[in-house]
C-alpha cells in the first residue's frame, strides 16, 4: 500500500485551496486518482503471469471518493465505524482482481495435498505418458507478486505526482499565486 503523507507547508496550501474552491479540489483529486489508478493497474497487468489470460484481464482500478464535509475523525458507535464530519476529501485508488485464486498467485501458495474430488483420481502427463493418482503432494509456489511488486516500483513517481497534483489545485485556485 502507498501511502501518501503532506508536510505543513503542503497542508496549509490544501486547506486555504478547500475553503476558496472545493469543488475544484475534489475534481483536481479524482482527476489525479484516475490518472494514478490507470497507471498502476497498467503495471500490475505487465507483472501478472499468463496462463489463460483470465487473471490478467480481471485485473481493474477503482476509485473511492470522500467527499467534503466527511472526512475527518472516526468514531465507534452503535452502527460500527462512522466518520465524523470535519473538512477536506479523501481519495483511495484500488486495484485488484475479482478472480477467486488471484491471492494465491500474489502471494504463493504452502505445500499442499491434492485429491480428486470429482472424479476416481487426478490426470496429468508424467515421464512415461499419463499418471492416474488420487492424491498428489503439491510443492507449493512462488508469488509473482505483481501488485506488491508494482506498488513498490510505483511509489516514488506517486509520491512525485502528489506536489504536481498540489500545484495543478493552487493554479485553478489561486490563478498561480499561492
Amino acid at each position: 500500500m502507498i501511502r501518501i503523507e503532506f508536510d505543513d507547508d503542503d497542508l496549509r496550501r490544501l486547506r486555504r485551496a478547500i475553503e476558496k474552491a472545493p469543488e475544484i479540489v475534489q475534481d483536481e483529486m479524482m482527476r489525479w486518482g484516475w490518472d494514478t489508478g490507470a497507471r498502476l493497474q497498467e503495471q500490475v497487468i505487465q507483472r501478472t503471469p499468463v496462463q489463460s489470460g483470465a487473471l490478467r484481464n480481471s485485473i481493474a482500478a477503482g476509485l473511492s471518493v470522500v467527499p467534503m464535509g466527511n472526512l475527518g475523525v472516526q468514531q465507534i458507535g452503535e452502527f460500527g465505524v462512522q466518520p465524523l464530519p470535519g473538512q477536506g476529501i479523501g481519495v483511495s485508488v484500488v486495484i485488484g482482481s475479482n478472480e477467486q485464486y488471484a491471492p494465491w498467485v500474489e502471494f504463493g501458495t504452502k505445500p499442499h495435498k491434492i485429491r480428486a474430488r470429482n472424479a476416481k483420481a487426478l490426470a496429468f502427463q508424467g515421464a512415461g505418458g499419463t499418471v492416474f493418482r488420487r492424491e498428489v503432494n503439491h510443492p507449493g509456489t512462488r508469488g509473482a507478486r505483481m501488485f506488491g511488486d508494482a506498488m513498490d516500483a510505483s511509489e516514488g513517481a506517486v509520491r512525485g505526482s502528489v506536489r504536481g497534483l498540489i500545484d495543478r489545485i493552487m493554479k485553478r485556485v489561486f490563478g498561480g499565486a499561492a
